[in-house]
């Protein structure tokens, strides 16, 4: 066991070491005599680093867009409770906490499609949840955020919470 796993240790600094002096702009013959092996395993190394680059460097940018989207949503959110602070008419307050319950569901949905938060039993029907969400009072919809942010794991002094229900 121990010799596959120092297989193992030894090809990964082979291919490292490789792919090293390829971008140092060595070509493939002189790496090959270099480090004493064929052509064909200089080539199969820098081709598996080339890959394993691009897989990091996609799922880099992957995280950082999710990580774009949630930060706009939550701003959505926080101008949504300013919003709602802002005003007395009950139309509105209901239309507004309405925004925000369905902008944490669309938290909640990217969260679990991307495997961050563990995906509830029973998929959603989502023209369903839009319909009784629209059909909901204001303390409903209050309470389905209250429901929300606990399901998103959010206390007081998280920035979901920052608006204050009246």
């Amino acid at each position: 066991m121990s010799k596959d796993i120092d297989s193992i240790l030894e090809k990964s600094k082979r291919r490292r070491k490789v792919y090293a002096m390829y971008v140092q702009g060595y070509s493939q013959a002189e790496i090959a005599e270099k480090e004493e092996i064929h052509r064909n395993t200089v080539s199969k190394d820098i081709k598996f680093m080339k890959e394993e680059a691009k897989k990091l460097t996609t799922e880099d940018a992957v995280k950082e867009r999710l990580d774009g989207t949630i930060r706009e949503l939550d701003y959505i959110v926080e101008r949504a409770w300013q919003d709602y602070n802002g005003t007395e008419v009950k139309s509105v307050r209901v239309q507004i906490i309405n925004l925000i319950v369905r902008v944490k569901r669309e938290i909640v949905d990217i969260l679990q499609s991307t495997g961050i938060m563990p995906k509830a039993a029973a998929k959603m029907d989502l023209s369903a949840e839009v319909k009784r969400i629209g059909q909901m009072t204001e303390s409903e919809l209050e309470g389905e955020l209250i429901l929300l942010n606990k399901e998103l794991g959010v206390d007081e002094q998280d920035p979901f919470s920052r608006g204050k229900m009246n």
